[in-house]
């Protein structure tokens, strides 16, 4: 089961930290730099979530990789799984941008 983060910067900040400064785990980007994280539409999610044909309980969130290009990037596929733990693939997301081009506001609150 997921947990909730209740201080960002004494549980969440020395997590991602940890992978940032790991320079054995590296998931690169398209354009070679360290992948820092993915950001998703918040209506994508919603729509997930709020499928009026079945009772949505859990995101999953797939790895995956985007071969579509000269060069393969990392991504996840964004799907529900129902209260009898079955994967709902309608609807199902894809094309989460990718951090360092799209970050937010991340360092800021590093």
């Amino acid at each position: 089961m997921s947990k909730k983060i209740e201080d960002w910067t004494t549980e969440a900040v020395p997590m991602i930290l940890n992978y940032q400064n790991d320079d054995s785990l590296f998931i690169p980007t398209a354009g070679g730099a360290k992948l820092k994280g993915l950001m998703v539409d918040a209506e994508h999610v919603l729509n997930i979530i709020n499928n009026p044909d079945h009772n949505i309980k859990k995101l999953f969130m797939i790895c995956a990789l985007r071969g579509d290009t000269d060069v393969q990037q990392f991504t996840m596929v964004l799907a529900g799984v129902d209260d009898d733990g079955k994967l709902v693939c309608d609807p199902a997301y894809e094309y989460l941008e990718p951090c360092p081009s799209n970050c937010a506001n991340l360092d800021a609150h590093l």
